[in-house]
């Protein structure tokens, strides 16, 4: 008779990375000659996120950027991208915590539908106890 061991408990982590990406990522980085600092910040950027892949599962690490080829890094690693700040809308979410699905269908509109996040923001929620999370992390949004 064989037993089955356990699968691990504790809490699953999760890492988020903000990536500024762009002209104006690591402005106060000088690279060598004949290297854009841009492409340097990116080679950075996706080594960083390759780093965070290697410790948690890649649906595990959240970019937050609204650089296009950050983007694009960070898809062929498997990692979301949340919200993307230069358009001011979501472009993915996560709900975990009690009755999480009751709630996350809002979120899940918002982004099909690219509503701002500053409507969101202004959003009057018809169960105030559950939807607080929604209200915190969008109101601690960068956007």
């Amino acid at each position: 008779m064989s037993s089955a061991s356990a699968a691990p408990t504790g809490l699953p982590w999760y890492v988020v990375v903000p990536v500024k990406g762009g002209t104006a990522a690591k402005s106060r980085l000088h690279p060598p000659a004949g290297v854009a600092r841009e492409d340097l910040a990116l080679a950075l950027a996706t080594d960083c996120l390759a780093a965070c892949c290697d410790a948690v599962p890649p649906a595990r690490v959240v970019v937050v950027t609204s650089d296009p080829r950050v983007v694009a890094a960070a898809a062929a690693l498997g990692t979301t991208v949340v919200a993307d700040p230069a358009r001011g809308v979501l472009v993915g979410a996560v709900a975990v915590g009690p009755e999480a699905g009751e709630w996350l269908g809002q979120l899940t509109l918002a982004v099909h539908a690219e509503v701002p996040v500053e409507v969101l923001r202004d959003t009057i929620q018809p169960y105030p106890t559950f939807s607080e999370a929604i209200q915190f992390a969008l109101r601690d949004l960068p956007l």
